[in-house]
């Protein structure tokens, strides 16, 4: 079961502001939605929170990852991080929200805010990248992956199907799965799922990285059994 934080805004948070790049209005097949831009700079492992005045259809962001357990999808709260340096911090995160029905609102009724000193260390990239997905792919990554981790998910709802990408193993399901054989050079682990009746995004996961304690075996003693001759 996914467990939801308060936020708190440190002291170095900066606000900033939410443009739509272009939007469109709600038809017989989608609801209203928009692909907007929001700018952050000097980031690092630090993150942004987009905040919606409350729960939208669907959201995903191109260019970022989701903090699951610092994000509220019920509340409208987006988590946003940078794990990867090379081509997610870019200075501007670009995301793509579809509305509720009756519920289309400009970019300035959206929160907007970034704190380099709020540090994240598992996150999963932002998924699914459309509302008409019946599969999708993500990652969860943790700079801190060794051998002895094993990651565990959480869905909201079960799910068909849930793999991963070898040399890594998957047990467990149908909402809950340990990701195990985690090779020390990885910092993420790919998996797939298959939407069974349910429809859920990446902010709705419980996920945690624990570190499993391998037990040795102790080799018990066996008795030396002394041969006795039978006399009768």
């Amino acid at each position: 079961m996914k467990v939801f934080v308060a936020i708190t805004f440190l002291i170095g948070a900066v606000c900033g502001q939410v443009y739509f790049l272009e939007n469109w209005p709600e038809n017989e097949r989608t609801p209203a939605g928009a692909k907007g831009m929001a700018d952050f700079s000097n980031l690092g492992n630090g993150t942004c929170y987009l905040l919606f005045p409350g729960a939208v259809y669907w959201f995903h962001c191109e260019n970022c990852d989701i903090v699951p357990g610092k994000s509220n999808s019920a509340e409208g709260i987006y988590a946003l991080a940078t794990p990867n340096q090379v081509w997610q911090n870019t200075g501007a995160f670009i995301f793509v929200v579809n509305f509720l029905q009756d519920a289309a609102y400009s970019s300035n009724s959206i929160g907007w805010v970034c704190d380099a000193d709020d540090k994240n260390t598992v996150t999963v990239y932002s998924f699914p990248n459309n509302m008409d997905e019946k599969r999708t792919r993500s990652r969860v990554c943790d700079y801190d992956l060794n051998e002895k981790s094993a990651i565990m998910i959480d869905l909201p709802a079960s799910v068909n199907e849930f793999k991963v990408d070898s040399p890594n193993t998957v047990m467990g399901g149908p909402q809950i799965y340990k990701i195990g054989n985690i090779k020390s050079w990885q910092t993420e682990v790919a998996f797939e799922l298959t939407y069974n009746n349910t429809w859920f995004g990446a902010a709705d996961l419980g996920v945690s990285v624990v570190q499993e304690v391998q037990e040795e075996e102790e080799e018990e003693e066996t008795p030396k059994r002394r041969r006795r001759n039978a006399h009768y």
